[in-house]
């Protein structure tokens, strides 16, 4: 498998997810515009806590697709395992972020405990983005002459 099948197969997955979860969001923004303020903010904070969890990760990926030359992409071959590794972090980590946007709620949780929650998750969420940044350097190969 050439190394621009698995750079798009991972690109694929946190695109989706991303496009799942922005709609998630954007619904979540249209229902509690029409709520209290508390779930205003709520759904504030929800955004200001989302796009700093998946915007590096996936703009690096989308960098990354187009920074190595086309023809270095393809020639060279890379260990599916590798491949595995990153998608099978990619997931864990975005499904943990779906989880945290869709779950509390549907558990009953007020928007300050959702809120909360949130927060708290910065910590262990943090740990994940340094395993998936540092399985994404040496995933992605340099330019050549780099």
């Amino acid at each position: 498998m050439s190394y621009k099948t698995c750079q798009n197969w991972l690109a694929s997955v946190w695109v989706a997810f991303f496009i799942l979860q922005v709609g998630l969001l954007v619904l979540r923004s249209v229902v509690g515009a029409a709520d209290s303020d508390e779930s205003r903010k709520l759904t504030s904070e929800m955004w200001s806590w989302y796009i700093p969890m998946v915007m590096p990760t996936l703009s690096i990926i989308v960098a990354a697709l187009y920074a190595a030359a086309p023809a270095a992409r393809q020639e060279m071959p890379t260990p599916v395992i590798r491949l595995v590794i990153l998608i099978v972090l990619s997931l864990a980590y975005l499904l943990s972020l779906s989880t945290l946007i869709v779950l509390p709620p549907s558990l009953g949780t007020s928007p300050k405990e959702h809120l909360d929650l949130l927060h708290s998750s910065n910590y262990w969420l943090g740990a994940f983005q340094l395993c998936i940044g540092a399985s994404l350097g040496n995933f992605f190969p340099k330019k050549s002459g780099d």
